[in-house]
This record gives structure tokens, C-alpha cells and sequence, in this order.
């Protein structure tokens, strides 16, 4: 009886003590509580130290969100799928350097995230994740560029579409291109993963990385949801395995996002 007595002591101890330890940590760790409404984050400028630092988000706005730490075009931290009226916690790890916050729809000014501080232990991991910022940069102004031919030749091929000229169509389907990178396939699939789902015209484009050691990269190897459909949003696979949106509905969308792209370009 008495020794069962003292191992149960003996348990309840070390548990207060993995508690109070735990709950020490968390303590230790600065918080920042950011509110995104339908229009912007509350604040649009924020400064904290280098290290962690819990970010609490909620959802003021009248949609689903994510709420993304940018530093230039890559994501550093995310937090996804934050449902009207509720609030989520993000722990990230930032160093030194000014960084972007997402507010809700991508129309939306980006608040300003100011990291201040020494550079932790860290560092030299998150500086090879963002070694490629200058490269990505201009490589995404190539792209903006590049698009500007998809003007007349998305709306050559939806006329095609809608006039029922399928071979017409099949000739004037967009361009296919390959590239061979000198660069970590996980984080080549960060910034093709971002241009999709971010920029304006991203949904357009079909952009798959593939590594001579492992083959495809797909996205759930960096841990982002698959693609959805551009007409209803739902998983975009489905919708094409069951054909549940006609050519001219495709063909509508597609010409309505190059217009309107465009039309803002000018």
C-alpha cells in the first residue's frame, strides 16, 4: 500500500513539474493579436522581436481566410481555412527583416510585419529558404510580363470554345514550356504553389515540379491543400474527374480573369 501510494505521489509530481515547465515556456513566448476585417488587419503595421512569437488571428470579416507572413513572394508562416468569427494561434520563428501580412482577399492591402532584434540560432536555415528572394522577384515580374500574350490567345481559344470548334480550340491551346533549375525541388514547389493559388491569373496555370531523385513533387509534400476549382471551389480534381462544369461556364471564367487582370494593368 505505501509503495503504491509513493509511485503515485512520485507520478503526480513529475507531472506538476512537466506542467508548470510547459506552461512556463508558453508564458515566455510574446503574443500578438491581429483582427482581419473585410477590408484590412487590425494593425496594418506590427513589430515584434526576433524569435517566436505567437500571432493570434481573428476573423472579422464575412469569409473563410488565411492569414500569411510574406517575405516577398514566399510564404514564411500561414495559417489556413479561419473561419468567420473564429480565432486561431500561429507560433512562428521570424529573424531580423521586414516582412508582409496577407488580410484576407488578395484585392487587400498587405499590413507591414517589421522583425527587429538579433538574428537567432536559426537564421542560417531561414536564410536558405529566402536566399532565392531577389531571383523569385524577378522571375515573377517575368512572369506578369509574359502573360501579356494571354490576352488574344484566351480569347481566340474561349470564341473556339463557344463556337464549338474543338479542333480550332485543341490548336490554340495555351503554351507549354520546361525549365531545369538549379535549386531544392520543396522550395521551387513553395514558389510555384504561391503563383498559383496568389497571383491574379494563377488558377490558370497548371505548374508541376519534378525532381531527378524523387519525381514529382506534389503539393502535399509541402504540406499545402490541393488546388480548387475556379467556379465553385471545391477540390478542382473532382470537378474535372466528373465534368460538373460545361466548356462555355470554363470558357466564361477564364476569359472574365484575363480581362480583368489586364483591364488593372493599364
Amino acid at each position: 500500500m505505501m509503495n503504491h501510494f509513493r509511485r503515485n505521489a512520485l507520478q503526480l509530481t513529475l507531472a506538476a513539474l512537466f506542467s508548470s515547465a510547459f506552461y512556463a515556456q508558453a508564458a515566455d513566448i510574446p503574443q500578438v493579436k491581429v483582427t482581419v476585417t473585410d477590408k484590412q488587419c487590425e494593425p496594418m503595421n506590427v513589430t515584434v522581436k526576433a524569435g517566436k512569437t505567437q500571432f493570434i488571428i481573428q476573423n472579422h470579416s464575412q469569409k473563410a481566410l488565411e492569414w500569411e507572413i510574406l517575405k516577398g513572394v514566399m510564404v514564411v508562416e500561414e495559417r489556413e481555412n479561419i473561419a468567420p468569427g473564429f480565432t486561431q494561434k500561429l507560433t512562428a520563428n521570424l529573424q531580423p527583416g521586414e516582412y508582409d501580412m496577407t488580410c484576407g482577399l488578395l484585392t487587400n492591402p498587405k499590413g507591414k510585419l517589421t522583425v527587429t532584434g538579433e538574428a537567432t540560432k536559426d537564421a542560417a536555415k531561414a536564410d536558405a529558404l529566402l536566399s532565392l528572394g531577389e531571383a523569385i522577384t524577378a522571375y515573377k515580374a517575368w512572369v506578369t510580363a509574359e502573360t501579356a500574350e494571354l490576352v488574344s490567345g484566351t480569347k481566340a481559344f474561349t470564341d473556339a470554345v463557344k463556337a464549338g470548334d474543338i479542333e480550332k480550340a485543341k490548336a490554340l491551346y495555351g503554351p507549354e514550356a520546361f525549365w531545369s533549375v538549379a535549386a531544392p525541388a520543396w522550395m521551387i514547389k513553395h514558389v510555384t504553389a504561391h503563383l498559383e493559388d496568389h497571383h491574379p491569373l494563377g488558377r490558370l496555370w497548371d505548374i508541376d515540379v519534378f525532381c531527378p531523385t524523387s519525381g514529382l513533387i506534389k503539393r502535399s509534400a509541402i504540406r499545402q491543400p490541393m488546388r480548387k476549382c475556379f467556379i465553385c471551389n471545391e477540390a478542382a480534381h473532382v470537378c474535372s474527374r466528373m465534368r460538373r462544369h460545361s466548356q462555355n461556364e470554363l470558357a466564361q471564367v477564364i476569359e472574365d480573369l484575363a480581362y480583368d487582370y489586364f483591364r488593372g494593368q493599364r
